[in-house]
């Protein structure tokens, strides 16, 4: 979860500069969705499947805990902590251009959330 916030505090300056640049939203988003093939391709060829058998040194195996309500609280749990962290982060940089604060300030903002929470 760390290296996700660290992540939130080193994109949003590069989304300032690139949405700031002449190819605006659209360089943002070609940006980021070469960065996103690029990470598949990278989980691809390097993720596996764990070996068959594979238990942890307290007897569960991963697939034993996924049906688990303790897995599920979690997921829940994370999903809405991830909401909740999008949203801020839709909405700061609007809401600083609203009240005549530059999009690259609201950027460096972000970027303190991030630095932060890592």
């Amino acid at each position: 979860m760390m290296v996700g916030s660290l992540g939130g505090a080193v994109m949003p300056p590069i989304a300032g500069a690139l949405t700031a640049s002449s190819g605006g939203w659209r360089l943002y988003w070609g940006a980021m969705a070469g960065i996103a093939i690029l990470i598949a391709v990278l989980c691809a060829l390097f993720i596996r499947e764990p070996a068959e058998g594979l238990v942890s040194s307290h007897g569960w195996g991963y697939r034993a805990f996924l049906p688990t309500s303790q897995f599920a609280i979690l997921a829940v749990a994370m999903v809405g902590t991830q909401f909740c962290t999008i949203t801020v982060s839709a909405v700061t940089v609007p809401h600083f251009a609203n009240v005549g604060w530059s999009a690259e300030y609201a950027a460096r903002i972000l970027g303190m959330q991030g630095l932060v929470g890592s």
